[in-house]
């Protein structure tokens, strides 16, 4: 983390696409491809309230998070299938909420009749993160401590990495941790 940016990148089969997350000019921006289809998100936090604009083809999702009432609430439309999550950020986290301390993102996306939802918490120097897909459920944890945890290294080494598989696709991801910046890479490939 430098300056407190955050760069992810996204693999999906043979597409490549990059996506850069910045707090300090309260911008978070993530983009996204699998196979033919294009998946844009941009998210503003002005005011302790995140607006998220996703594009799925021609159509067009609003996501809106309130944080001054401690509300969360994310909406997410692909094809016919609609999935929201509302969640109360006291000290709570649910699926498809990401939290930075007092600042929290949404996530929630869903694929045909499949759920993905995502939750990371950063308290204490804590990062963990939770995936479900389906009725597969998947966790990972990984701590600044030096304390590792199975599927996923600690960060005193600078290398963050967990692979998962579901069904005959295989997930894995590699974060590395160099100078305070988090790259993240995930490639999605079939077995």
């Amino acid at each position: 983390m430098v300056n407190n940016s955050v760069s992810g990148v996204i693999t999906m089969g043979r597409k490549c696409v990059s996506g850069v997350n910045t707090m300090v000019s309260k911008r978070i921006s993530c983009v996204s491809a699998k196979g033919s289809k294009r998946i844009s998100g941009v998210s503003t936090m002005v005011n302790k309230r995140v607006i998220v604009v996703s594009t799925i083809r021609s159509k067009r999702v609003n996501d809106v998070t309130m944080m001054g009432c401690k509300l969360v609430s994310g909406v997410s439309t692909m094809g016919r299938k609609r999935v929201s999550d509302v969640s109360t950020m006291v000290s709570k986290c649910l699926s498809g909420v990401s939290t930075w301390v007092s600042k929290s993102i949404s996530c929630v996306s869903a694929k045909g009749s499949k759920r993905i939802s995502c939750v990371s918490t950063m308290v204490n120097n804590i990062v963990s993160g939770v995936s479900t897909m389906g009725r597969k459920h998947i966790s990972g944890l990984s701590t600044i401590v030096s304390k590792p945890v199975s599927g996923i290294s600690t960060w005193v080494v600078k290398i963050v990495s967990g692979v998962s598989a579901k069904g005959s696709k295989r997930i894995s991801g590699v974060s590395t941790m160099v100078n305070k910046r988090v790259i993240v890479s995930t490639m999605w490939r079939k077995q």
